[in-house]
């Protein structure tokens, strides 16, 4: 059988060069041209909507980038995100990636935590989970079993997970994130 090495897709005009080349550039960028525009609509099953504008994603990514870097996070590490679809996914994401470090989405459901567990040694130089408690906090209450130790200034220690060193809690009320 023959394999497809060529492209169907034709084009007329000649390649342009990006003028922007990280993402931070970019959402600076369209914070600045584009700012109280919508750059991402969330709909919820009840059918209330999230607005997020290009000025909240820069200014909250930004946000979040600072505060990873103030925990210690360095380039290169992995963080792990286990959110539900909401603009507090989206901040911690593009704040991660502009930390320097490498935003992974996550997910769990073993009560016994074992899938977190391999997932933690897959990535190796995890040294941050980022976690939506779940509904009656059954995604903390999972994680809680792991850890050994954790503080209220998010540093956490596991024998289980040993590069696992902050985790953030992320409760969505009146359209903030909180710290657990």
């Amino acid at each position: 059988m023959e394999m497809f090495t060529k492209s169907y897709i034709k084009t007329d005009r000649p390649p342009f060069e990006l003028k922007h080349r990280t993402i931070p550039e970019v959402l600076e960028h369209y914070s600045e041209t584009k700012g109280d525009g919508e750059a991402i609509i969330f709909v919820s099953t009840d059918r209330s909507r999230d607005v997020v504008t290009w000025s909240e994603l820069y200014q909250k990514s930004c946000k979040v980038a600072k505060s990873l870097i103030n925990l210690g996070i360095r380039k290169q590490e992995i963080v792990a995100v286990k959110l539900r679809c909401c603009p507090e996914w989206l901040f911690a994401t593009y704040g991660a990636m502009m930390a320097g470090a490498i935003p992974v989405s996550i997910t769990f459901t073993y009560t016994d935590g074992s899938d977190l567990i391999a997932m933690m040694e897959k990535l190796k130089k995890c040294s941050l989970l980022v976690l939506d408690p779940g509904l009656e906090s059954i995604n903390w209450n999972i994680l809680r079993t792991l850890l050994d130790e954790y503080k209220v200034d998010s540093k956490v220690r596991s024998k289980k997970m040993p590069y696992f060193r902050h985790f953030m809690c992320c409760v969505r009320q009146r359209a903030r994130c909180f710290q657990c």
